[in-house]
């Protein structure tokens, strides 16, 4: 029987990067489960696996750690754009998906002849390029013209949120492109293990982080609010570009109530859920446009939550219960909250309300599952 067969190419290691490996497992699973052929194209050093699943896996060789300085690092992912994309070229594919936040995999679209190019937007990274200067607003405005250019050009578009949607279909005027919705979520297996978690009636007060500790999260302010609270204990689970300098910036403050544990695996990180009593996440202003997929495992708990930012996460979070919303980057919102909750007693409930509505529209399974069946009504 004939199969078709589908591409996904990322720039990210699925070993190195949870977030990539949560976005793109499910489409390769269900990709499967739909009679195609799959092959995936990635900045890996050893072949990803899924357990009861075959796949092509092509590694393209990078270096682990990216560039902080932003001309060089603008300047290596041109380059593995380029590499990603050649590797992908000299195998057949009906379809072929791109995942962002690299815009350089989308900018380097043109070079696959046939128009059956799929984008999955994650973050409009483009629009993260600072304004501050003329030369700098130059670039973003080159940028944005070419994500347009390329983005026209796309079978069709997968975006995260209404956000994201918007922005393309109006600021980036994609009329005549169609743009769907395959939101990020949890799994299946995640929420079931996720919404197994109980409160936590032991110990002092425990409020986690469980994420990429990155710019975008800005985890200073988490950091101080800690050396404000000393009979609370913090915890920062997760690594990323920021870990060193955090960690630096917490040890010269000599915080002894906050653990910062890097990444761990699956069964740890389901530990500190069970620990914790709240759960904590933000994003600044310059990356507000964004959803945090962990926002998602949170809420799958039931537990309560104090989200820092604007826009599409406060807007989604509008629609829970069990959750505080703070200015990002602000210090008093951010203990003023916590002040609040510690005389409310409102974390020692669980939300069945906020894990009934993950359940029924946040599981990336059924997303995916939409998106194979839409693509296969195509064509």
């Amino acid at each position: 029987m004939f199969r078709k067969k589908i591409q996904f190419i990322t720039s990210y290691s699925l070993h190195l990067e949870p977030v990539i490996k949560n976005r793109l497992t499910p489409f390769i699973k269900m990709a499967i489960k739909y009679n195609f052929e799959v092959q995936v194209v990635s900045p890996d050093k050893k072949i990803f696996e899924i357990e009861g699943v075959s796949f092509d896996h092509k590694l393209v060789f990078e270096q682990e750690q990216k560039p902080r300085n932003f001309a060089k690092r603008m300047w290596f992912e041109i380059k593995q754009a380029r590499k990603l994309i050649n590797t992908a070229i000299n195998f057949e594919a009906d379809y072929r998906m791109i995942t962002i936040p690299s815009m350089f995999l989308l900018f380097n679209m043109y070079l696959f002849k046939k128009k059956l190019v799929i984008v999955d937007v994650r973050d409009l990274t483009w629009e993260y390029v600072s304004s501050n200067n003329f030369i700098f607003a130059l670039i973003k405005r080159l940028l944005k013209f070419l994500a347009s250019a390329n983005l026209k050009k796309s079978l069709f578009i997968n975006v995260t949120n209404m956000t994201e949607h918007e922005y393309l279909t109006k600021n980036l005027r994609l009329k005549n492109t169609e743009v769907t919705l395959v939101p990020n979520g949890v799994t299946q297996y995640q929420f079931n293990e996720l919404s197994k978690v109980t409160l936590n009636t032991n110990g002092p007060l425990t409020i986690a982080y469980i994420g990429n500790v990155g710019i975008g999260q800005d985890l200073r302010y988490f950091v101080d609010v800690a050396k404000k609270f000393p009979e609370i204990n913090f915890c920062i689970v997760g690594a990323g570009t920021d870990f060193d300098s955090l960690k630096d910036y917490s040890i010269k403050r000599n915080i002894s109530n906050l653990k910062m544990t890097g990444r761990l695996d699956w069964n740890e990180v389901k530990k500190v859920y069970f620990s914790a009593h709240i759960l904590y996440a933000q994003l600044t202003p310059d990356f507000s446009m964004g959803m945090p997929s962990k926002l998602y495992e949170y809420l799958s708990t039931g537990k309560f939550v104090i989200y820092g930012g604007k826009y599409q996460a406060k807007q989604a979070l509008a629609d829970f219960d069990n959750n505080i919303v703070v200015d990002p980057c602000n210090l008093k919102a951010l203990e003023d909250a916590i002040l609040h909750l510690i005389d409310s007693k409102e974390y020692l409930n669980l939300s069945s309300s906020n894990q009934s509505k993950i359940k029924r529209n946040f599981i990336r399974e059924k997303s995916v599952s939409r998106f194979f069946n839409h693509l296969n009504s195509l064509h």
